[in-house]
């Protein structure tokens, strides 16, 4: 692998001596700029410490050093670069289906897939990247590859389309993701994406409409595999091949995978192979049973998706596994529609899609503001659990305060629970709850009306919606809070609170 790495040789020795000076004897690596990490994971390995590489600055204190600064460990003395191409490193998985877990990998393994990939596609003359090397699909395609190819590297996180499009796209190869190349659609810049050689992308399903659009601008490939067995399979326009070199087949319906770069592994994907043709047919865990019928989840985000009012979808089963959640964010048609029908017409609209299929057993909707996914496209079980979890409140803004005068704005978001219950099909939020927030801002004012009693004027003039913006001022008169709301800067409400 020395071979490949001409241009980092004389840094990687100064980091070899650095590491050597500090008696350092195992690391783990945060590094975000990729020629820094090249430099520290080069020289970790040819010290043989088996660097652990971390997807985010948030490690356990397990006894390895961590290097998160390059300078930590560059060194004006350098240390001789040999490395044993069999040298072992760790990746952490995406955690989408629980607990992350530790992947050991070789040197030896990311040369060989490097290599194959060369010979298996053309590629430009630099590197842009929207995902990080810090993961499997990154550190293949961000890192090895280039690098075998005697390729430019980007060093940056390319992670806003904006980003993108400020780089000159002549002959590059991009490596993204769904999230990002959805993103670089909806720029008004979209035609330059026509310029690149190609696009590399891995991470989740590209809808077909985004896949068409973006294929007519350039050559995207799409990667399956994953952190255990490195590169499986590619698909340029329809179906996924086998890597050369990759040998595919299945036991009882689930996928096995072994290549040069990957002793034979059962994964945990059902699907179908037919010589090196790959048809996948779904996570084994994302295959549930409900009410004695099976159920594919990814079947039901995608019958979810294709209606107009949903933006995106992520559908998990309940802990006792009794019930599948559908947590949905809104088009802006979905959100016209919720403000003048209610959350009621978005369930009701969905249900009626989904009952063909799935019978009545996709009952629970959860509206959320966003689904952030991580850098592989992938939401962790964790953060999953977390948004459907989550009691959406109002997140308030200060405008101005001072000893006896508050002003305070939030949007009204369509996620608030204040929408459930008996305000399913008109969405206001109720006047005990604007009193409440009322209570709760004037803690800012140094007042705990928490016990009060007398509320002794209270005047609606009309409804807080959803999609408003609501404002709300306070002021202390003559022992007395007196406030005003407001939406979309007309009045509200209004009333006043004795304070005593």
């Amino acid at each position: 692998m020395i071979e490949f790495l001409e241009n980092y040789k004389e840094l990687i020795a100064q980091a070899i001596g650095g590491l050597k000076t500090l008696g350092v004897k195992s690391v783990k690596i945060y590094l975000e700029d990729s020629n820094d990490f090249i430099v520290a994971f080069f020289a970790s390995l040819s010290l043989d410490l088996k660097p652990l590489i971390l997807s985010s600055n948030f490690s356990d204190d397990d006894g390895r050093f961590l290097i998160d600064d390059l300078g930590k460990i560059l060194s004006t003395s350098s240390s001789k670069f040999e490395i044993d191409e069999y040298a072992k490193f760790y990746l952490k998985t995406s955690g989408s289906s629980g607990e992350a877990k530790l992947i050991e990998k070789s040197l030896y393994q990311m040369k060989l897939e490097a290599l194959v990939l060369k010979d298996s596609f053309e590629f430009g003359d630099e590197f842009l990247a929207s995902v990080s090397h810090q993961h499997m699909f990154g550190l293949t395609f961000k890192i090895f590859l280039p690098l075998v190819l005697g390729a430019k590297i980007e060093p940056k996180f390319l992670n806003y389309p904006e980003f993108i499009y400020e780089k000159e796209p002549n002959n590059h190869t991009l490596i993204s993701s769904p999230t990002i190349l959805k993103a670089l659609l909806q720029s008004n810049k979209k035609e330059l994406l026509a310029k690149l050689k190609n696009i590399i992308y891995a991470g989740g399903r590209l809808e077909d409409s985004l896949k068409n659009e973006i294929n007519k601008l350039a050559t995207c490939i799409n990667i399956y595999g994953s952190t255990e067995t490195g590169v499986v399979a590619f698909e340029i326009n329809s179906g996924f091949r086998a890597i050369n070199g990759v040998k595919l087949s299945t036991q009882d319906g689930v996928l096995i995978v072994s290549s040069p770069w990957c002793e034979c592994f059962k994964t945990s994907d059902l699907a179908a192979v037919d010589g090196d043709k790959l048809t996948l047919l779904g996570r084994i865990d994302r295959i549930v049973k409900i009410n004695e019928k099976r159920i594919s989840l990814d079947s039901v985000e995608q019958v979810i998706l294709s209606n107009e009012l949903i933006e995106d979808c992520v559908c998990v089963l309940s802990e006792t596994k009794e019930r599948i959640s559908a947590i949905i964010t809104l088009s802006q048609k979905g959100k016209e529609r919720f403000r003048n029908d209610g959350k009621i017409a978005i369930i009701n609209a969905l249900k009626s899609d989904l009952r063909a299929e799935f019978e009545n057993n996709i009952r629970y909707f959860k509206i959320v503001p966003k689904i952030e996914r991580n850098q592989q496209g992938k939401l962790p079980k964790i953060v999953a659990d977390e948004l459907l979890n989550t009691k959406y409140k109002f997140e308030f803004t200060k405008e101005s305060l001072s000893e006896t005068n508050a002003v305070f704005k939030a949007f009204v978001g369509y996620e608030l629970f204040y929408f459930d219950g008996h305000f399913l099909d008109f969405a206001l939020v109720p006047g005990f709850i604007q009193i409440e927030c009322v209570m709760e801002l004037a803690k800012n004012l140094g007042l705990d009306l928490a016990h009060t009693n007398k509320i002794e004027t209270m005047k609606f003039n009309s409804f807080l919606r959803p999609g408003d913006i609501a404002k709300f001022e306070l002021n202390i008169k003559s022992n007395k809070l007196y406030f005003n709301i407001f939406a979309n800067d007309k009045p509200c409400a209004s009333g006043r609170i004795c304070i005593n």
